[in-house]
């Protein structure tokens, strides 16, 4: 007979603490029943990475029962910090609503995370789930005080600290200066000064990468990098009292921005190789052509581009309505559009502009026409992908893959705009079609298409190249 050996067991204790630290404590957790000697030893619980979260537990909306719910979430944090006063913990997390109400459990919650001085990595979110985020509506929010305040003894214990994210949290600025080891800012949900931003960056010389979530106070967005060590930089629905937003980092490779069409002077940062623009929470059109064509001018080094539907109906209203004066250096796009008719030009525009592209994403969702948009040139959905078809650069020499994200199948543009890379793409080995019910579910439509009827009618569709496949799923 015979008898099941359990490696893991033959493992010792520290390197096994070593892995369970490396997985999410939600999974740390569920390794106690992988091994005898994981469960009895209770292992799982010398991890070095703690994340006590709220929302693991409250999932229901109804108030008796989130309260249960919430209840066994803070018996649960008191269990584990009565019970683990000896733990060394490098990584802490931990995101509560209304901590306020349970003020002495946050304060030891924190004590027990930051009592020697270990930490590495600290996220305090003490933001509010009911928060609305107005996305895709508008571009601000309520402006919600602070939940929590961060306790004098943390800016002691963690000179250290590499990471911090704090989240409806308030800070004394001139002390969080003194974290000279940060590598990793996010702040959310708060009041920040433009001032304390540049003085991190000074102060903090090995500051690599920077978040702003649902900020606000700025007077206008000024950020000079002069230590040349911020890498990534994101922008999350930020209020500004001015439209410019300038930025000097030489070495920043990622930029993300969501929010409003501002100025944008982003001259000083020539290195720049990923971006993600999301201006979906635009009030309306208002002629922001000329604009955000000149800011596009200045990311000639981009290699992987995310773009929205405002983006696309907007850019071919700029200096040049057909494509951008130089070809972008673009290698993977990703457009966020519902095919409706004021996005094709603006997808024309891309596809013209971007003659190294290697992979196209196309990630359908809703539709939405902002207020005020007038179509540089007529055109007709029906025949868009079908009369007076060109080919453009990268269809004949470099696009070989196609992901379609969120395929719904009920708009014939859909089917015909796959019939046409089937058709045109030269050199195009994989198209990955997905059909992602949750989109479709999430804009009241349903999903009428039969997979197999519609695998059978992309076989009979001519194929430009003999290397292609196509993968439904």
């Amino acid at each position: 007979m015979a008898v099941s050996l359990d490696m893991l067991s033959l493992l010792p204790d520290p390197l096994l603490i070593i892995i369970i630290s490396l997985l999410p404590f939600k999974e740390a957790i569920r390794t106690s029943v992988f091994s005898k000697s994981w469960c009895n030893n209770k292992l799982f619980k010398l991890t070095t990475n703690i994340e006590f979260n709220e929302l693991f537990f409250v999932k229901s909306y109804q108030p008796s029962i989130k309260h249960l719910q919430r209840k066994a979430f803070l018996d649960f944090i008191t269990f584990w910090i009565d019970n683990n006063k000896e733990s060394i913990i490098e990584k802490f997390s931990l995101k509560l609503s209304m901590p306020n109400n349970v003020s002495e459990l946050t304060e030891k919650c924190i004590a027990f995370a930051t009592h020697k001085g270990g930490v590495k990595h600290l996220e305090l979110d003490f933001s509010d789930p009911k928060w609305v985020e107005y996305n895709n509506v508008a571009p601000y929010h309520k402006f919600h005080e602070p939940m929590f305040a961060l306790p004098k003894h943390v800016y002691d214990e963690l000179k250290g600290i590499q990471i911090l994210k704090l989240y409806s949290c308030r800070f004394v600025e001139k002390d969080l200066l003194n974290f000279h080891a940060l590598k990793e800012v996010s702040f959310g949900w708060m009041e920040v000064s433009i001032f304390l931003i540049n003085s991190l960056i000074s102060n903090c010389k090995m500051l690599e990468s920077l978040s702003l979530k649902r900020c606000w106070n700025f007077s206008e967005f000024y950020l000079r990098d002069r230590n040349q060590k911020l890498k990534k930089l994101v922008v999350d629905n930020c209020s500004f009292q001015y439209e410019l937003f300038r930025v000097v980092a030489p070495n920043l490779k990622f930029f993300k921005y969501s929010g409003m069409m501002s100025y944008f002077d982003i001259k000083g940062c020539p290195q720049v190789e990923v971006a993600d623009l999301d201006f979906s929470t635009e009030f309306g059109f208002g002629g922001k052509g000329y604009r955000l064509y000149n800011f596009m001018e200045d990311f000639y080094s981009l290699k992987v581009l995310t773009v929205c539907s405002y983006f696309l109906q907007v850019i071919p209203h700029g200096s040049d309505m057909l494509r951008m004066e130089r070809n972008f250096n673009i290698r993977h796009l990703t457009i966020k559009t519902q095919l409706n008719k004021s996005d094709y030009r603006g997808i024309v525009f891309m596809l013209r502009s971007c003659p190294m592209l290697q992979c196209l994403t196309i990630q359908l969702g809703c539709a939405r026409i902002w207020p005020n948009y007038a179509q540089p040139f007529a055109s007709a959905p029906k025949n868009f992908w079908t009369e007076n078809v060109r080919i453009y650069e990268c269809l004949k020499s470099s696009l070989e893959v196609l992901e379609v994200k969120g395929f719904q199948g009920f708009d014939k543009s859909e089917i015909r705009m796959l019939a046409y890379f089937i058709q045109s793409g030269k050199v195009l080995k994989k198209m990955t079609i997905n059909m992602e019910k949750d989109i479709i579910l999430s804009c009241n439509r349903n999903l009428d298409l039969n997979p197999r009827k519609f695998a059978e009618f992309l076989l009979k569709v001519p194929r430009a190249s003999t290397d292609l496949e196509i993968t439904i799923c």
